[in-house]
């Protein structure tokens, strides 16, 4: 005897609660959760642009900041020679003419190729380590350099 089917329309109203003005509360909500997903839609693209707009920044500031290394790199540098490292960025290097120096490290340098005696390359006014030389690329200075102190006396 029951049916599925409404065919009254006022049993149809009491499935949608409705106010004083006719219009269904159900109605209502949607409409609200309509506006409050239009807002959140707004939301979410002002951010997108907003975090565009970021990259474009951070993408053009990452390619000046190569090219200052570069340029960095391209002058005419000194070798010297690694002693020890002071901190993670500085350490102490000594030069071709004697003269030893404490001095920054470029922070994209690999900080474990960073050994004592290995052979760097250093900015040719500040003295910054801007470069690891390899083993074979001068070996002119490991030669020449007094690596311990001869026990020999000549009294």
């Amino acid at each position: 005897m029951s049916s599925a089917v409404v065919d009254h329309p006022a049993a149809e109203a009491s499935l949608c609660p409705s106010d004083a003005s006719g219009d269904s509360l159900h109605t209502r909500d949607l409409y609200a959760q309509l506006k409050a997903l239009q807002k959140r839609l707004e939301f979410l693209n002002i951010q997108e642009e907003y975090i565009k707009d970021e990259q474009k920044n951070l993408k053009r500031e990452f390619y000046r900041a190569r090219e200052e290394l570069k340029r960095i790199q391209s002058v005419p540098l000194v070798i010297g020679q690694f002693m020890e490292l002071i901190n993670a960025n500085e350490g102490i290097v000594a030069s071709t003419a004697g003269s030893s120096y404490v001095v920054r490290i470029l922070s994209t340098l690999n900080r474990e190729l960073l050994k004592t005696g290995c052979s760097v390359a250093l900015h040719r006014h500040s003295h910054s380590v801007v470069d690891i030389l390899p083993p074979e690329a001068d070996s002119t200075i490991q030669t020449l350099q007094m690596q311990e102190k001869p026990d020999v006396t000549y009294s």
